[in-house]
């Protein structure tokens, strides 16, 4: 399922620009309260026989007052974050923690959930979507004894491509069983779409922007809760649908 966490902040909530990695660990943190195991589970191992998958994506933070100022992002009043996840077990400790605890820390900031809200996929075989975190799609490669990596854009049909692959690889990771294609295409992304962030001394390039996707009802419901592209645990990936 998909959850809004909403949290109330008592002073201004400061974070790094890229703090994709502080909002993993915290999501990490949620499900320790109720259950380690499964928390190391998500933290250290996934779905998969080979190619291990972490079936979980969460969004960027929201805030109505936020600024930027000494490379650093200041939340003020409220924040909100999505959070979704395709395993029952993730509902289970996910919903126990939100239910029995209300004081929580950010970066050793305390934050005070509110409320939250849950939200099912309630759509048929085509939606039009807009991402709530960037995709990213890249492959890597070695020139000249080193490992390089080239970061796809939406107007390269790889982008695209890679997206079907890894939704079907995943797929079949977590029900044991292969999928069809998906069809995923371009609506509106433009420069302004492009994303780079920093996660662990790697710097990252990625898309928002406006999609169309096709396929069959529980394919994209399975991406509603997964998310699109790689690095989908690490904050990237997650759309609302809004047709």
């Amino acid at each position: 399922m998909r959850y809004k966490l909403y949290f109330k902040l008592n002073k201004p909530l400061k974070l790094k620009l890229n703090y994709h990695e502080d909002i993993q660990r915290f999501i990490y943190l949620l499900f320790t309260k109720e259950n380690k195991e499964y928390a190391q589970f998500l933290h250290n191992q996934g779905y998969g026989e080979i190619k291990k998958y972490k079936l979980f994506t969460f969004s960027k933070l929201y805030s109505p007052k936020r600024t930027i100022k000494n490379h650093e992002i200041i939340f003020e009043d409220m924040l909100i974050l999505n959070i979704a996840g395709v395993d029952t077990n993730f509902d289970q400790y996910l919903l126990n923690t939100l239910n029995n605890y209300t004081n929580f820390k950010l970066q050793d900031q305390n934050i005070i959930l509110k409320k939250y809200q849950i939200f099912k996929y309630n759509y048929n075989k085509q939606i039009k979507i807009k991402l709530l975190s960037p995709i990213v799609i890249r492959k890597t490669y070695l020139k000249e004894n080193k490992k390089k990596t080239y970061y796809f854009n939406p107007l390269e049909k790889d982008f695209t491509e890679r997206i079907n692959n890894l939704f079907k690889k995943k797929y079949e990771a977590y029900y044991g069983i292969t999928s069809e294609d998906i069809t995923i295409k371009l609506v509106s992304v433009n420069e302004e779409d492009k994303y780079v962030t920093k996660y662990k001394n790697t710097y990252i390039t990625a898309w928002h922007g406006t999609y169309l996707l096709q396929g069959k009802k529980e394919y994209l419901e399975f991406l509603y809760y997964i998310g699109l592209g790689e690095k989908t645990s690490q904050g990237f990936g997650m759309f609302e649908v809004i047709e």
